[in-house]
């Protein structure tokens, strides 16, 4: 009698190709799980990159203006509106001008921090991220000027 012969004998019936349908199941699972996580990562670098985006708008819409506080008022005003057309739901918000108004002159420079607690995916109950983001811009020389 060959070896052939004898393990054929000695398997149980019925558990032909188990071994094939078992790695399956398991292995859906796991590209399943690897698709979620880029899903995740993913938009939690789209949010990152809005925060970015509003902090420069932000700092670039007070660069134009000649008065400190009309230009932190546009400030908050550009970045909010910039968040909510990109789809961003911030629980927690804050911007701010980091300069200081005495430093507010021509060819200066004006700071403005965009900080965000948005929660990145829902679906996966993970806690909220806190997103910030500092942008400089050089005070236009020219602002208000015909």
């Amino acid at each position: 009698m060959s070896l052939r012969s004898q393990r054929s004998v000695a398997r149980p019936v019925g558990e032909d190709g188990s071994v094939s349908i078992e790695f399956a199941i398991v292995m859906s699972a796991v590209i399943v799980g690897f698709f979620s996580l880029m899903i995740m990562a993913g938009r939690i670098m789209q949010q990152e990159s809005d925060v970015r985006s509003a902090a420069h708008a932000a700092a670039r819409a007070a660069s134009l203006r000649d008065d400190f506080a009309v230009a932190e008022a546009d400030a908050r005003a550009v970045a909010s509106r910039n968040l909510a057309e990109s789809g961003v739901t911030c629980s927690g918000q804050s911007i701010t001008i980091v300069s200081a108004p005495g430093d507010f002159e021509p060819s200066g420079v004006v700071t403005v921090r965009v900080e965000c607690t948005a929660r990145a995916v829902g679906a996966f109950g993970l806690p909220a991220n806190l997103y910030w983001y500092e942008a400089t811009e050089v005070i236009d020389d020219y602002r208000g000027a015909p």
